[in-house]
């Protein structure tokens, strides 16, 4: 049986009140601990494609639906790739709601994903809509944080069961906890099988702060013999929380109830509808939060991560080319950094570490530029980002214009193509085409 993510978020929303509607800050936070994860993120536009991804690499597909229609549980033909959790996209869209479906690689081999899209109105439509994807899963050709390595636990309920539990039908069933890290990047629960005859239901849960502000909302659809231990895992690496203050899990399903003990984890407690659970005892819910006090790389910038010039697809004028170059955008919490590594067409060798700049059109100086390190001919550059996969760049010397670049990332994120026009400090004009592919 399924149960729609978003007719249970609207029941929770008024249940909560309307102080949920606000939506909390989901920023990386200022840590300079910084973790390099790999995302695949892929939306309609990804449609029939087929994609490459490493082993244990996070995979979310973002797709909307207007409602009363919506996509269906997801169909995967292997085990190379596995469903995670379903997070409403945060704050909620009034046309219809936005679901990120969150996957990991876990083996080497080859799945077919897809989404039939559910419209008994218009079959026309959901012919139409229904998503399919085909991942291929590889080893890894570079090291990378993978999902469980961000899963550090944080808070958890170790008390043992003694048979008891609530229904979470209908209710808002919630248990607050205190959290040590930073970085909220998952959240796991007890439950038992409440309702006799059911195989297998949704189990809806959210996040929420003190003041009832909604920071999170997620769906996992779990088999009764699943229950026991339900992981919701966050998109994007999770977001960003604050240490030593208080928040709310909340758990609601028409099928299963929330293992509770009493007494147990010391910094939180078990309420049923704002009122504890038991009225002369204090009482928590079984769980466990996991957490990072890494900042993570932002995956709604394709362009971080690791490049290596393809010369064969590139092209020089007036040239020669270099015998390589290796490009690490990496996101820091003052901006951006650039490593560039360059072997040219005689050998020689250098690499550039830019400081960190931001992507809002201002200048930020350079030591150095890559291409014309010779002469010096850039001396400060100004980046502006004009799209979800598209840069344009202005290179500037002694506060003076002297060309322009334009980066592109391509849709499934694998290729970035660079092409800069200028006028080096001798006077030479430079156009270039240069292809790099994700390594």
């Amino acid at each position: 049986m399924t149960t729609p993510l978003r007719n249970v978020i609207l029941v929770r929303l008024v249940l909560i009140g309307s102080s949920s509607l606000c939506a909390g800050t989901q920023d990386d936070g200022g840590s300079s601990l910084e973790v390099k994860r790999r995302y695949l993120l892929l939306d309609f536009r990804n449609n029939g494609q087929h994609l490459a991804a490493s082993v244990g690499e996070q995979i979310e597909i973002t797709l909307g639906a207007i409602v009363p229609s919506q996509y269906g549980e997801p169909e995967i033909s292997s085990t190379a790739i596995r469903a995670a959790s379903t997070a409403l996209k945060w704050p909620p869209n009034p046309g219809g709601p936005v679901l990120i479906y969150i996957f990991e690689a876990v083996t080497e081999g080859e799945a077919r994903v897809q989404f039939p899209f559910l419209d008994a109105i218009r079959p026309e439509v959901a012919k139409q809509r229904t998503f399919t994807v085909t991942i291929k899963v590889v080893k890894p050709s570079r090291k990378f944080t993978t999902l469980s390595e961000v899963m550090q636990p944080d808070q958890v309920n170790s008390d043992p069961w003694k048979m008891a539990w609530t229904s979470l039908y209908n209710s808002v069933v919630e248990q607050s906890f205190v959290p040590s890290l930073p970085r909220l990047t998952g959240v796991e629960v007890e439950l038992v099988a409440a309702t006799p005859g059911v195989q297998e239901e949704d189990v809806d849960m959210s996040v929420a702060n003190a003041d009832g502000q909604t920071l999170a909302v997620e769906s996992k659809h779990v088999p009764v013999g699943q229950s026991e231990h339900v992981l919701f895992v966050f998109p994007h690496g999770g977001f960003r929380i604050a240490p030593g203050q208080t928040y709310r899990i909340g758990v609601s399903s028409a099928a299963f109830g929330w293992k509770y003990v009493s007494g147990g984890y010391a910094a939180g407690a078990a309420s049923l509808n704002g009122q504890p659970l038991l009225a002369n005892t204090r009482s928590t819910f079984l769980f466990r939060t996991f957490g990072t006090a890494a900042t993570m790389e932002d995956p709604s910038d394709p362009a971080l991560g690791t490049w290596i010039l393809n010369i064969a697809k590139s092209r020089f004028d007036p040239g020669p080319a270099p015998r390589s170059e290796k490009r690490t955008y990496e996101a820091m919490p003052e901006g951006i950094k650039a490593t560039i590594e360059v072997t040219a067409a005689d050998g020689s060798g250098f690499s550039v570490t830019s400081p960190p700049y931001k992507q809002d059109g201002k200048p930020y100086a350079l030591t150095d530029d890559p291409h014309t390190t010779n002469d010096r001919s850039v001396t400060a550059h100004e980046v502006t980002r004009v799209g979800s996969r598209e840069y344009r760049i202005t290179n500037l010397r002694a506060g003076q214009v002297v060309g322009h670049e334009t980066m592109v990332v391509s849709k499934d994120g694998m290729v970035m193509t660079m092409t800069p026009a200028f006028t080096t400090a001798s006077g030479q004009t430079q156009h270039d085409v240069r292809v790099f592919d994700r390594q």
